[in-house]
């Protein structure tokens, strides 16, 4: 093996995950080399004291800590308080639960338990019984886990670690917060809590603050430069001058690529009350200006996105202006991506940005977004008559509005039959999302059309709505528990997270939650209350 060039076994780990190339560190003293090149670029990070201990030990290892290239803090945690011993036991008939939990790495389920089979079709997913002692094992885990996530917040240790760990990471660029609502998989993560029947994909309120807090607090005096810098989903109230000033003063201005996304869509409400006061504190909290100064204090920039998330049901209430995000007239010199979501614009300032930027320009990304009495037809036939692009990426829904109905001459008459109302001046379609429906979508014959000359495809002004795409998906039952070991049978259970509020669990008396449990006997789903 030290015979190999040293380019011939980068090759080779190039095909190998992280995990792998740290796995062949015990190999000889050539692979460990190579193996933590490739195997620690990148580290991920939960709010967990397992992480944290594991973040140091990297930051003091001679050789390990530089080769970390990108560090990702995922802000996806337990609940506050701990479920009752009934409620955790209710839990493991949940289908997605025990899907989670059998692909951990400490998992519950028996080795049969997965079967050949598509895991979505109902009946191929067949559970058996969990032995008792395994389980009150794990809930004991459970409950110590919880109870260290509290002892970290109110002792901040997650600012300490972090304080005491990025300045030796002294070959870091990268650093992104996210959470299961934006830009990844939690599960893609090895999330340390997956070994548990509980929800974990709650993030701190409100939404990011505290990671954010912790990140800049930990970057401050580092000495480091970053390249890119991530966050999402954040809070709306992180819309303003303090926080973009604290990522200035952690990171300064030589940041060259930046994605933010701020969460607007008040998921709390329900279809009956107003959800939109976030959407209009974005909007308040961006009419200030404060974003497009921020974002002017970045002049090195190569990559920006800049996201907002919204409700459906208020498609036509938008957090945030082009002009309150991205100043008339600013050019970054090497901007080369830019990424735009749920803001509202016309035609000509749109356009005026992607010109300004046409010489370095080489992929556009808009999702969910507004002209407000333009036509989106007439901005797309531009964009390619002045771009060269090398990739374009449009999808979710998008509004406008017919500048000429010449513009659609598939229409025939004064009826717009597809969408079943009266045509007018109005253009809305569902795009799709290729990973909700890779087989169709009106995202790739957008793509299609402007870099490979296909016909193009929006040649009526209204086509699918959300609404009416989401209504085509199938949905399917989770498994139920199987409680008998010589009757495996299929049941219903709701799959819905448990909302009422759970008690205050000392880690000391976790067994007396709930019901006591045989090890002997197969353990009921359906214990009692609490």
């Amino acid at each position: 093996m030290e015979r190999l060039p040293r380019e011939i076994l980068c090759l080779i780990y190039s095909y190998l995950d992280a995990s792998e190339a740290r796995s062949s560190r015990v190999c000889c003293k050539t692979l460990a080399d190579v193996g933590a090149r490739h195997g620690f670029r990148q580290i991920t990070f939960f709010l967990c004291r397992q992480d944290f201990q594991r973040l140091r030990n990297i930051a003091r290892h001679e050789i390990l800590r530089e080769q970390v290239r990108l560090l990702v803090y995922v802000a996806d945690n337990l609940p506050a308080r701990p479920k009752s011993m009934a409620k955790y036991i209710a839990k493991t008939k949940n289908y997605a639960y025990r899907r989670r939990v059998e692909a951990s790495t400490d998992n519950l389920l028996p080795p049969q338990a997965l079967v050949t089979g598509s895991l979505r079709a109902p009946g191929s997913y067949k559970t058996q019984p969990i032995d008792a002692g395994n389980l009150q094992d794990n809930y004991r885990q459970y409950v110590t886990a919880v109870a260290d996530q509290r002892e970290i917040l109110s002792t901040r240790e997650d600012f300490a670690v972090l304080k005491e760990v990025l300045p030796r990471l002294t070959n870091l660029r990268e650093i992104s917060m996210r959470n299961a609502g934006w830009q990844m998989d939690c599960d893609d993560y090895g999330s340390p809590f997956g070994r548990f029947f509980e929800y974990t994909m709650c993030s701190l309120a409100p939404e990011g603050v505290r990671q954010m807090e912790a990140v800049l607090h930990g970057l401050e005096c580092s000495g480091l430069q970053l390249n890119k810098l991530g966050a999402g989903s954040l809070d709306v109230e992180l819309i303003g001058k303090p926080f973009f000033e604290k990522i200035v003063k952690s990171c300064g201005t030589g940041l060259e690529r930046i994605q933010l996304c701020f969460d607007t869509a008040d998921s709390d409400a329900s279809m009956w009350e107003d959800d939109t006061s976030f959407i209009v504190q974005a909007q308040e909290r961006t009419e200030t200006g404060e974003v497009a100064n921020f974002f002017k204090q970045l002049p090195n920039l190569t990559e920006l996105s800049i996201e907002f998330t919204a409700s459906s049901m208020h498609e036509t209430l938008y957090p945030a202006a082009l002009c309150n995000i991205i100043s008339p007239g600013f050019q970054w010199h090497r901007l080369r991506k830019l990424s735009l979501a749920t803001i509202e614009t016309e035609r000509t300032q749109l356009l005026a940005v992607f010109q300004l930027h046409r010489e370095t320009l080489q992929y556009i990304g808009i999702r969910n977004c507004r002209l407000i009495t333009t036509s989106w037809t007439r901005l797309f036939k531009q964009m390619k008559e002045k771009l060269e692009l090398e990739d374009i990426y449009v999808h979710g829904t998008l509004e406008g509005k017919i500048e000429d109905k010449q513009d659609y001459p598939s229409i025939e008459d004064a009826n717009d039959d597809e969408a079943g109302t009266d045509v007018d001046d109005v253009e809305n379609w569902w795009l799709g999302d290729p990973d909700l429906e890779p087989d169709y979508s009106l995202s790739h014959g957008i793509a299609d059309w402007f870099l490979r000359g296909k016909a193009y495809p929006l040649v009526r002004p209204r086509f699918r709505s959300r609404s009416a795409f989401y209504d085509t998906l199938e949905t399917y039952e989770p498994v139920d528990l199987v409680t008998d070991e010589d009757n495996y049978t299929d049941g219903d259970t709701d799959a819905s997270e448990d909302t009422d509020a759970s008690e205050d669990i000392d880690a000391g008396e976790y067994i007396d939650a709930g019901e006591d449990i045989d090890a002997d006997e197969d353990i009921d789903a359906d214990a009692g209350e609490d």
